[in-house]
C-alpha cells in the first residue's frame, strides 16, 4: 500500500480543495497559544496535510503503524516543526492532553466499527487538550447502498470522471455492513470475475493503466476497509466528542467525505 500511494487519486487522496477546508477550519477552530508551539497531532502521514498551512509555530507529531508508509510516503522531518514516528493509534506514545489539535485523513476508516473507532476515540480523547479540536476527513457510505453490478456497468458509459471515483465508489459497493468492513481482497476478486480487460477500459477512457493496474495489489490483501454512514459515524464519535461542524470540499464524490470537527466533551 506504500509503494501504491502515488498511483491513488483523489478522494481517496485529499483534493487541494480539502486541505484548503482544513487549513481554514484549523485556523478558525484551533486554540490559541499565548506561549509556546501549537501541538498538532496527525493520524497517519498524509503529505498533502503535513505540509500545509499551519498556524504559526506549530509543532505537527504524525504516528503511523507502518515503517513502509513512513519511509515511503511522509514528506520529510523539519526540525522545530514537524516529524513521524511508528507507533499505534491504539496506544499513542504521548502524555494525557498532549495536543490542541488532532487530524486525521480516512484514519477513522482504517479501524473497525464500532470497537476500534471507539477505541480511535477514546485515546484521542485522552491525547487531546480540553480546548482542543479533532479534526476527521471520513469516507462515509450513502443511506441508500449502491450495488457492485451498478458500479461495474458505469465504466462503460462515461459517469466517472476518474478511475479513482470508480474505485472509490466500488469499495462501498462492496461492503454489506459497517460491523464487516470490506477485505480489499474480495474487491480484487469481483473485480477478476467482472471480466474487465484493463487494456480494453484504458484505451476507451484514457485512464491510465497502471491505475487501472493498481487494483492487483488487492489480491490476497488482509487489508479491511470500513465505511460507515455519517450516523453510524455520529453514534461512536458522539460518545467522546461534541460535532462543532461538518462540511465538505467541492469535487465528485465529495458529499460522501464530510470533514468534521469535533471538541472533546
Amino acid at each position: 500500500m506504500a509503494r501504491l500511494y502515488w498511483l491513488t487519486g483523489a478522494p481517496l487522496r485529499p483534493t487541494d480543495k480539502d486541505i484548503l477546508l482544513l487549513e481554514q477550519l484549523v485556523a478558525r477552530h484551533a486554540p490559541r497559544r499565548d506561549c509556546g508551539p501549537l501541538g498538532a497531532l496527525m493520524l497517519g502521514v498524509t503529505p498533502a496535510v503535513a505540509a500545509m498551512s499551519w498556524p504559526e509555530r506549530s509543532r505537527l507529531l504524525a504516528v503511523d503503524g507502518s515503517f513502509a508508509m513512513v519511509k515511503g510516503v511522509w514528506p520529510g522531518d523539519l526540525p522545530g516543526a514537524r516529524a513521524a514516528v511508528c507507533g499505534g493509534w491504539f496506544s499513542l506514545p504521548f502524555v494525557n492532553h498532549s495536543f490542541e489539535v488532532i487530524t486525521g485523513d480516512g484514519s477513522a476508516n482504517c479501524v473497525s466499527f464500532p470497537e476500534g473507532l471507539r477505541e480511535l476515540a477514546e485515546e484521542t480523547h485522552r491525547v487531546l487538550r480540553p480546548s482542543g479540536c479533532l479534526f476527521l476527513r471520513c469516507y462515509t457510505q450513502p443511506d441508500l447502498k449502491e450495488e457492485p453490478e451498478h458500479v461495474l456497468a458505469g465504466l462503460w458509459d462515461g459517469g466517472y470522471p476518474s478511475f479513482h471515483d470508480f474505485k472509490f465508489r466500488f469499495l462501498m459497493s462492496m461492503q454489506e455492513t459497517a460491523c464487516h468492513g470490506v477485505a480489499v481482497a474480495d474487491v480484487h476478486r469481483r473485480w477478476m470475475k467482472s471480466g474487465i480487460d484493463a487494456e480494453r477500459l484504458a484505451s476507451a477512457t484514457g485512464w491510465d493503466r497502471a491505475v487501472i493496474g493498481a487494483l492487483d495489489a488487492y489480491r490476497d490483501s488482509p487489508t479491511v476497509h470500513v465505511f460507515p454512514t455519517l450516523a453510524e459515524f455520529r453514534s461512536v464519535l458522539g460518545e467522546y466528542f461534541e460535532e462543532i461542524s461538518c462540511s465538505h470540499a467541492t469535487y465528485p464524490l465529495a458529499e460522501r467525505c464530510p470533514m468534521l470537527v469535533l471538541k472533546r466533551l
